[in-house]
């Protein structure tokens, strides 16, 4: 009775043992199967985290490489405008705008004299004080600061004591031999009483006080009249190469023709 007993018991706990033996293969395996997703897990949170570094890294290279594309293709641009304005510039001049200047010469009692360009309607006080002004032995009121500039001419301002005695050898401005007293001197053999220069006889040094003429075109002016033995009339003087309306309107009321 006692055998069988021990054979019950023995056969449940065989029973227990072999269920609680299964029992730990079920956990070992679910710990193993846990251990493993856990593992897999890790790894791919690694290389996500480390594609997501490359990724960033890739788009910082491809950001810092779009900046600088930008910065080279702004600067080109910039130094198209500099080469457009450039050229602007260039075709004005091209166009003509180098007609809107004059180009004088003024001596005398200036500061500095020498060859000064102006714009087209300037008058004799602009290049006057571009020469630094006169003189302080210069006859400040002797010439007519408010008389317009011609391409080409020279500008004589006079001492005082050059007009006082009346020598004044070149010159634009109109003097018929008057001294500060106020008498008369007698005339050059090309000036007539009334100050007029005769441009049929007058010499090189008298044609070259005029406004607007130069040595240069008064040695014109006399190769004229010698090759077509004289002028009739004073329009005629607008016959000479470089002498147009513009000069003659200055001059018409200083000339004459005998």
């Amino acid at each position: 009775m006692q055998l069988i007993k021990l054979n019950t018991l023995f056969d449940k706990f065989e029973t227990f043992l072999k269920s609680s033996l299964k029992l730990a293969g079920l956990l070992m395996r679910f710990v193993i199967i846990i251990s493993i997703i856990m593992m897999t897990s890790c790894a791919h949170e690694d290389i996500t985290i480390e594609t997501i570094r490359d990724e960033t890294a890739v788009a910082e290279t491809d950001t810092s490489a779009g900046n600088k594309n930008s910065e080279t293709d702004v600067t080109p641009t910039a130094e198209e405008s500099v080469n457009k304005a450039s050229s602007s510039e260039v075709s004005s001049k091209d166009d003509g705008s180098s007609e809107d200047k004059i180009v004088v010469y003024i001596c005398g009692a200036v500061n500095r004299e020498g060859v000064y360009e102006l714009p087209c309607d300037s008058r004799i006080v602009d290049v006057l004080e571009m020469a630094g002004g006169m003189t302080e032995d210069a006859c400040h009121d002797y010439v007519n600061l408010a008389e317009k500039l011609v391409d080409g001419e020279k500008i004589y301002i006079p001492t005082a004591e050059e007009v006082e005695a009346n020598d004044i050898k070149i010159g634009i401005n109109e003097f018929a031999g008057i001294t500060s007293t106020g008498s008369d001197m007698t005339p050059a053999f090309g000036a007539a009483s009334d100050g007029r220069i005769d441009i049929n006889h007058a010499s090189k040094e008298e044609l070259i006080t005029l406004s607007g003429i130069g040595a240069g075109k008064a040695e014109d002016i006399i190769a004229y009249r010698e090759a077509n033995g004289g002028f009739e009339s004073t329009e005629d003087i607008m016959n000479v190469s470089g002498i147009g309306k513009a000069t003659f309107d200055k001059i018409k009321d200083r000339i004459k023709v005998d």
